[in-house]
């Protein structure tokens, strides 16, 4: 979406930057007046998303912790099939039969 040059002038001024811009574009809250949408960021918007980053987090380094997962599906019937641990199936080299 492009910038006027009124926002691009309060930006400045409030010393806002693009990051800032799209973490309110992207998590805030959005309300309609008239032909016209505001998009709101508020402090308690802010915590819980944090609380749920670092929920997020841990649940990464639980994974990372046991090694990482695999999943397998079938999107033709959009099943989950199994999971395992990445590291719980190490296949060797195969021995051929004469």
């Amino acid at each position: 979406m492009s910038k006027t040059r009124h926002i691009q002038i309060r930006m400045n001024q409030r010393a806002v930057d693009q990051e800032i811009l799209e973490l309110v574009l992207k998590f805030g809250v959005a309300q309609r007046e008239g032909s016209v949408e505001k998009v709101m960021l508020t402090k308690k918007s802010i915590d819980k998303t944090i609380k749920h980053i670092d929920r997020l987090r841990a649940q990464f380094v639980r994974a990372k912790d046991r090694g990482g997962f695999v999943v397998v599906k079938n999107p033709d019937v959009d099943a989950e099939i199994t999971i395992y641990r990445l590291d719980s199936y190490k296949r060797g080299p195969r021995e051929v039969s004469a």
